[in-house]
């Protein structure tokens, strides 16, 4: 079943089809990202991630882009730039989780709804649905993150969930 997030006028923004490779379309752009080793291709440029003990290092064309922290952690996940500043931090909770910025403050919350999650955003509120994971959905509605590392991030976490 896939992850949606619809904008307020029920526009699909991002879609995830957890298989082996993950589907992953972020405002209209898609990535099928392999899962052993982490990689995807858009157009001539080569995207990919390294696992290691301080998480995976998104790579494009082989220069890090960011890391996503930690690997496996079901209640908090960091996205860092190269230079170790946190972009986003998505912490899980009972009801939702929040979403904090390279400051540590927060910019928004994802709150659980009967359907999924909801995400205010300054345009309106996103839908997700297809999940129980507030840190994917945290994820990718994120605009701070480009669309390739939002898709990277996400189907990363979702190998981490898949059999």
């Amino acid at each position: 079943m896939p992850v949606e997030v619809r904008d307020s006028k029920g526009v699909t923004a991002a879609r995830v089809t957890p298989s082996h490779p993950c589907r992953a379309e972020i405002d209209g752009s898609e990535l099928i990202i392999g899962s052993e080793p982490l990689v995807a291709q858009i157009g001539a440029v080569r995207w990919s991630g390294d696992d290691g003990s301080n998480g995976t290092i998104l790579k494009s064309d082989g220069a890090s882009v960011a890391r996503v922290f930690p690997i496996g952690s079901s209640s908090e996940l960091a996205i860092y730039d190269p230079e170790g500043v946190a972009m986003i931090k998505v912490t899980a909770g009972p009801t939702g989780a929040s979403v904090t910025n390279h400051e540590g403050v927060i910019v928004r919350h994802v709150d659980r709804t009967a359907a999924g999650f909801a995400v205010k955003l300054d345009d309106g509120v996103e839908s997700i649905t297809g999940t129980t994971d507030a840190i994917l959905a945290g994820i990718l509605t994120s605009p701070e993150l480009t669309r390739p590392v939002r898709a990277l991030a996400a189907c990363r976490r979702v190998f981490e969930k898949l059999p």
